[in-house]
This record gives C-alpha cells, sequence and structure tokens, in this order.
C-alpha cells in the first residue's frame, strides 16, 4: 500500500483547478467512505490516503477533477445505483453489483481476521464451533468473502453489523468496552487504527487465522451516473485502467 506522502500537494493543485472543471464539465462526483489508511479523514475533516491519492492522480491525468463527497459504504453504494455518484473508492467487486456498477482492475487486496482482546477469555478461533454464541462485529455494506457467509449460515453466527462514516473504528471502540466479544477487520487496516490510537487499543490483537481467502478491491462506476450524462463508460472505464496503472508506478513526492 501506498503512504500519504505528497498527498496534500496533489489535493492542492486539483482544487485550485474546481473552478475551470466545472465549467467544462469535467468533475466527477466520487463517493468516499472512510477506511484507513485507504481513505482517511483527520480531526479537521480533511481527506487523504491511499486509495484517495491514487484516483486524484489517475483522474487529473484524465483530465477530469473528483468532488468527494463523504459517505456511509451503503449510502455510496446506493448513490452508485441511482447515477448519484459517477464513482466511489474501492469495493469488492460481486454479482449483484456488477448489475449496476462497471470495475476498474484491482487496485488493492484486503485479509480479514478476527480482532479480540487480548485479556480477555475469548479465545482466537481454531474451529468454526469456537465463533458459535460470540458477539461477532462485522461492517455494514462490507463484502468479507464466501466464507463468512458460509459460516454464518451453517453455524448460527451471531452478527452485529455497525455502520456510520467511520464504522472499523466503532468496531474496535465497541470491542474495546466489551461490548463485543470478536470483531472483523482487514489485519493491515487493522494495525494502522491501532497505531493511530494508543494506547486506546493495545489490548486489542489480531486472531492468526485469517477468514477466507484475501479478496481484492475494484474502482466502481455508476452504469446509471454514465447513462444519464451520456458518457462512454466503456471508453472511460478502459483510459481509468490505464490512467491507475500509471499513477500507481509514480512516487507522487519525486
Amino acid at each position: 500500500m501506498r503512504t500519504l506522502k505528497g498527498f496534500w500537494p496533489v489535493l492542492a493543485a486539483l482544487l485550485l483547478m474546481v473552478s475551470f472543471a466545472h465549467a467544462d464539465g469535467h468533475v466527477l462526483e466520487v463517493g468516499t467512505y472512510v477506511l484507513p489508511p485507504l481513505s482517511v479523514l483527520d480531526e479537521s475533516g480533511r481527506l487523504g490516503g491511499e486509495s484517495l491519492d491514487l484516483l486524484s492522480r489517475a483522474l487529473a491525468e484524465m483530465g477530469y477533477v473528483p468532488e468527494y463527497r463523504i459517505l456511509p459504504m451503503k449510502r455510496c453504494l446506493e448513490g452508485m445505483l441511482h447515477g448519484e455518484l459517477a464513482m466511489m473508492l474501492p469495493v469488492v467487486k460481486t454479482a449483484e453489483r456488477s448489475t449496476y456498477m462497471l470495475f476498474s482492475e484491482p487496485v488493492v487486496r484486503l485479509e480479514s481476521v478476527f480482532w479480540k482482546r487480548d485479556s480477555a477469555r475469548v479465545r482466537c478461533w481454531e474451529t468454526p464451533e469456537d465463533l458459535v454464541g460470540h458477539r461477532i462485529g462485522i461492517a455494514l455494506g462490507y463484502v468479507y468473502g464466501p466464507e463468512l457467509q458460509r459460516l454464518k449460515r451453517e453455524y448460527k453466527l451471531n452478527l452485529t453489523e455497525l455502520g456510520g462514516k467511520n464504522p472499523e473504528k466503532t468496531l474496535f471502540l465497541m470491542l474495546e468496552a466489551g461490548r463485543m466479544d470478536l470483531i472483523l477487520c482487514d489485519r493491515s487496516i487493522g494495525e494502522y487504527i491501532k497505531a493511530r490510537n494508543r494506547p486506546l487499543f493495545d489490548d486489542i490483537v489480531p486472531c492468526p487465522r485469517p477468514v477466507g481467502q484475501s479478496i481484492s478491491l475494484n474502482y466502481p462506476i455508476s452504469k446509471e451516473y454514465f447513462d444519464k450524462h451520456k458518457l462512454d463508460a466503456d471508453a472511460f472505464l478502459s483510459r481509468l485502467n490505464e490512467s491507475l496503472t500509471a499513477a500507481a508506478a509514480v512516487d507522487p513526492a519525486r
């Protein structure tokens, strides 16, 4: 994953272009959900993060300016369905989502693991039976892969979905407060949340065993939005893939 280094000069340059882009019709509304370090909202309300940085550079090379709208994941998906958003930050590609969105090539992979309080009596799972009866928190609207769905169906897992603009941190807060026994979160994202909130989550640790295979995230575009604005979605997506590849290969700090 790339870092935030060099992001703010890029964003500053993009903001200077907004008024011109509006006049030329080059602004694209992009749904933004908070998932550090992929997308970060700091205390002052400024946006940053690895996936946001990459998309900003790719769209700038294409002649577009992203107008980011901070929304919960589920609201982003609804905006894509109804054509209120042109794009959103990367998500898992599914058959249902493919009915109303087109997807870029994969840009990042996530590995979901359970997290627990080290001081709690709950142990890390070795078999599915170890999960039965525990309060397990997951993020609303997220796709964790088929293995979690299988475990939920076959072992009647007690899953609670939490929404909001920063559900991953909310999950950590509920686990730390003892309101959850386990939570599900990507390993690297969880480590980032721990590091950014020390010492609050020092007692929270990841379980070694992942939940299924790692899953890829892709930038989606809204079919309805592109239809309504009479834009060629396939041509845009082809250019986007080329631009993402070029942007990923460039260090913005150089």
